[in-house]
């Protein structure tokens, strides 16, 4: 008995060290590197709902390793699509657009799922960059409509040629199929290093606390000040 409870925990102990950490699901954040040649590099990041402040991911050797050593001049971007919304990323400072409609949202997200259906049983891929599933020509080259850089938005910031400090912002946000304006969520930083963070934006309630404890300050000051 105790032989075969032995056995069996070794199986199991050998089929997670060859399974992969996650395979895609609807709802996952699909984050996608591209040169625009050779092989894109894209992975699964995890579900939009469970992102959170501060959450980072190191992605160096992943990233490097598909790039010839390097991270720079690519382009990197993030998205997701679910219950009729689409989160995306776009360069700093930029908005992205609103949806019109819920098939305006289905159109968007097919573009998606399309990525998506790369993975497999895997949590990232290489697609060659002339895939029509790619990285590069869903977000950036694709001509079809059906293509998400068509069907919304293109999602990606640039890293710089020579990307040795710092590092690059990529704002995101969320737009739900009912044509309002899309709402930040917040912003993913890449360094230098290769290393993923994601910032949240702060709920309203914590900016009106923080007024009102500026304003608490400032009378305590006066009435003080007067004494």
């Amino acid at each position: 008995m105790k032989n075969t409870i032995k056995a069996a925990l070794l199986v199991a102990a050998a089929m997670a060290a060859v399974s992969p950490a996650r395979a895609y699901t609807s709802g996952d954040l699909i984050l996608g590197f591209t040169s625009g040649g050779g092989n894109d590099y894209i992975t699964d990041l995890g579900q939009v709902s469970s992102l959170f402040n501060g959450e980072s991911w190191n992605l160096n050797s992943a990233i490097t390793g598909n790039f010839a050593g390097s991270l720079n001049n690519l382009q990197f971007g993030i998205i997701a699509g679910k219950s009729g919304t689409i989160y995306s990323t776009v360069g700093l400072g930029q908005v992205p657009p609103g949806l019109s409609s819920l098939s305006a949202y289905n159109t968007a997200n097919a573009g998606v799922g399309a990525i998506g259906a790369g993975f497999g049983v895997n949590s990232s891929f290489t697609p060659s960059s002339g895939d029509a599933n790619s990285w590069y020509q869903q977000t950036i080259n694709g001509a079809a409509n059906s293509q998400f850089v068509n069907a919304y938005n293109n999602p990606n910031s640039p890293t710089p040629a020579n990307f040795t400090s710092g590092s690059v912002p990529a704002d995101f946000y969320a737009a739900k199929g009912d044509g309002s304006d899309p709402v930040q969520q917040g912003t993913f930083n890449l360094s230098s290093q290769g290393v993923l963070t994601f910032g949240a934006v702060p709920e309203p309630s914590t900016y009106m606390l923080a007024g009102l404890g500026l304003l608490a300050f400032a009378v305590r000051r006066r009435i003080f000040g007067k004494a």
